[in-house]
């Protein structure tokens, strides 16, 4: 489809770089990048939390989005008595003969299946959780990144080259290796042993961010 094309927009710098080196300067390119809508996913943050154990992932079941991997990684949190609960924002394909393994998460409640969500809705949810997880191995902008951030939510995401691009692990989120439920698992505890006071500064910093970089008003004028 490029070479048919007149124009491309490319929202990251990571992926500009790697569509120059593939298809030169001949296809006109914008860079002009995506947001969230702010006045909807800006949370206040509270001053002080109980837990930080509330897991949403919203990325759809489909083979880029890994959300197998991050069932992996709830299982071995699991296994190793962790406490969490986690809602993925969208139903499994009925014939993922994976669930059928880790039936015991459904079983629990630790895991829960939620229809898509609105704007709103998916705003209210991420205001009652505090972990955002994206395993997905290839991303331009995530708009839901932007959104999760703009919330204040920790958030975790695969060590793709785009994704560090809003992301300065251990500075306002984290990351794992993409495609590896362990290191995934690693990171979730990780964040878990963290006291409120580290954990307040990144959801701070994440937010500014997303303020700085993922305001849709903003960036749709440019």
């Amino acid at each position: 489809n490029v070479h048919f094309s007149k124009a491309v927009n490319i929202d990251n710098g990571y992926v500009l770089k790697k569509f120059r080196s593939l298809f030169g300067d001949k296809t006109f390119v914008t860079n002009f990048k995506y947001g969230c809508d702010i006045k909807i996913f800006y949370a206040q943050l509270e001053s002080k939390k109980d837990r930080y154990n509330r897991i949403v992932c919203n990325r759809s079941w489909n083979e880029i989005h890994q959300n197998s991997l991050v069932i992996e990684a709830l299982n071995l949190l699991d296994k190793n008595d962790i406490d969490f609960e986690c809602s993925f924002i969208d139903q499994p394909p009925e014939e993922l003969e994976f669930m059928s393994t880790h039936a015991d998460l459904v079983e629990s409640g630790k895991v829960k299946f939620l229809e898509r969500l609105n704007s709103l809705e998916m705003a209210d949810l991420l205001r009652n959780s505090d972990i955002y997880i994206s395993a997905s191995r290839s991303d331009g902008t995530s708009v839901s990144l932007l959104e999760a951030m703009a919330s204040g939510k920790i958030v975790v995401t695969t060590d793709y080259p785009a994704n560090l691009e809003l992301i300065s692990p251990g500075e306002n989120g984290f990351i794992f290796r993409n495609g590896d439920a362990f290191s995934l698992f690693r990171t979730i505890d990780q964040i878990l042993k963290l006291d409120d006071n580290a954990l307040s500064i990144i959801r701070e910093r994440a937010q500014k961010t997303a303020l700085q970089n993922g305001d849709w008003s903003v960036q749709s004028k440019m």
